[in-house]
């Protein structure tokens, strides 16, 4: 089986899978979006320019594997267009022109599977200010593109909206970034549930130590711990993963205070491990990569 591409922002997103592959038979190679190379001179090819080889990024892998984006969409996008049906991609990120790394799109594909989510509009600063009332007070909003609890805001009252909504207007205006507004849950924590294709390899429970934070994210200093859910959650986060599209997901989900009632929060593409890890002790780089060659092998 020719070899496994793993592609990411920078070196040390992936030194975690370099470790892990010591011992895998499989030959995984890790690139930086800064080795790849386009040019008329390589006849139309892109290549991934490592210091002692050079490979063709249709040629030579069997299956390509973004584990992290960000600013590197134009690259993401060269890539896909270039490669053919042959070599399978995990996550695909933009398919058929639509892009889904947007929070707007996992509602709409969670909601028309019959999936819950919390009570939400999507759209401009204008139209959040008028129909927040459908929604009541307190709200969270959040960027369509944000992630890791950044670009989230809780609005406590319709004065903090007007307030909110002069402050971004002209951003929004400039770049075009629209909103998601949610009813904000009452909460003692969220669950991280980690999917793997139709299996769940983890779950830790988060919760915010700071009693004027609302947001229980880990990179904000929430407190972690290893988890047990009953299946029928486990059972709705592989589902979230799915109708997402999304094969390596972060499925967060929380339950409501006040009746138990579970909402998912959102799916997250390429989610950071390094809290789950240290819950639930499971290797997670190696079973990503155990996972990745299984796919490769049975596609």
């Amino acid at each position: 089986m020719k070899p496994i591409l793993i592609l990411a922002n920078s070196d040390k997103n992936l030194l975690p899978f370099q470790k892990a592959s010591s011992d895998i038979k499989q030959r995984v190679v890790f690139a930086n979006y800064r080795e790849i190379c386009f040019g008329d001179g390589d006849k139309g090819r892109i290549l991934i320019k490592k210091e002692r080889e050079i490979f063709d990024v249709q040629k030579d892998f069997s299956l390509i594997f973004f584990r992290t984006v960000k600013h590197n969409m134009e690259r993401v996008n060269l890539i896909v267009d270039y490669i053919d049906s042959q070599v399978l991609v995990v996550d695909r990120i933009n398919k058929g022109g639509v892009y889904r790394a947007t929070k707007a799109f996992q509602y709409r594909r969670l909601l028309s599977n019959d999936l819950p989510v919390t009570p939400f509009i999507y759209g401009s600063l204008d139209l959040l200010y008028e129909r927040a009332n459908l929604l009541g007070f307190p709200l969270v909003i959040k960027r369509s593109e944000g992630s890791q609890g950044r670009q989230v805001y809780l609005v406590k009252d319709k004065w903090s909206l007007r307030k909110f909504y002069q402050s971004y207007q002209k951003y929004e205006d400039r770049s075009g970034k629209y909103y998601l507004a949610q009813k904000f849950i009452d909460n003692d924590g969220d669950y991280r549930i980690l999917v793997l294709g139709n299996q769940v390899l983890g779950v830790m429970k988060r919760e915010r130590v700071d009693k004027n934070e609302f947001r229980n994210n880990v990179s904000l200093g929430g407190m972690i711990q290893k988890a047990v859910l009953p299946n029928s959650m486990l059972l709705m986060a592989i589902k979230a993963a799915s109708v997402c599209e999304i094969e390596v997901a972060g499925v967060d989900i929380i339950l409501d205070k006040e009746n138990g009632r579970p909402f998912i929060l959102e799916v997250n593409r390429s989610p950071q491990f390094k809290g789950l890890m240290k819950a639930t002790g499971v290797n997670i780089p190696k079973a990503i990569i155990d996972f990745l060659i299984k796919l490769a092998k049975n596609d």
